[in-house]
């Protein structure tokens, strides 16, 4: 990966640590998303496509959490794409605010939205609100999986067909699964 000039010492749109990244393999684009500089205690995140390239391009996600897992979603190399993330930021707790919902929101290059802006879906699965929720996207199975924290040390993973999840069919849930981890970490997967 580290011969790869894609991943090599490429800077994001801000100083700030990348939260976490995912790929988009109809057209091989990177994206990585972090805090917002200057705004630790907000939610406000910036996605950069495509890290330090020529063509790269942001989007800011105001008031949507930490970052911590992302998903995307594309169908093909010409369809629109989406990223699945954390959303409606909890600016009350910790130093860190965390997402409490999860929002699909629809990529716009130099866009900046909320999660009650247009192009903004909430869609947050039964039982996952306010449980620290991590979304990611399995684009090979076209799956999404949600991470949520059912207690000290314990997390949920379900996963849905994209399409249901977008339909919000919640009742076709493909896999569901409580796991107990000893000194876990709620960052990513």
């Amino acid at each position: 990966l580290t011969k790869n000039p894609l991943l090599k010492q490429k800077a994001l749109k801000h100083p700030t640590v990348m939260q976490s990244f995912a790929w988009d393999p109809t057209n091989n684009d990177l994206f990585t998303v972090q805090g917002k500089s200057g705004e630790k205690n907000l939610g406000n995140l910036v996605v950069t496509s495509r890290p330090g390239h020529s063509s790269s391009s942001y989007m800011v996600l105001n008031g949507f959490g930490h970052g911590a897992t992302m998903g995307i979603e594309r169908a093909t190399s010409k369809s629109r794409l989406y990223l699945w993330v954390e959303s409606k930021a909890n600016k009350k707790k910790s130093d860190d605010a965390f997402g409490t919902r999860i929002a699909r929101v629809a990529w716009r290059s130099k866009g900046r939205v909320s999660p009650t802006s247009s192009g903004v879906q909430d869609l947050t699965p039964p039982a996952a609100a306010g449980k620290s929720p991590r979304p990611v996207v399995d684009q090979k199975n076209n799956l999404l999986i949600v991470r949520t924290t059912t207690g000290k040390n314990k997390y949920r993973f379900r996963a849905w067909k994209l399409a249901d999840a977008v339909a919000k069919r919640w009742s076709a849930v493909q896999y569901d699964r409580t796991i107990s981890v000893r000194d876990a970490t709620s960052q990513g997967y």
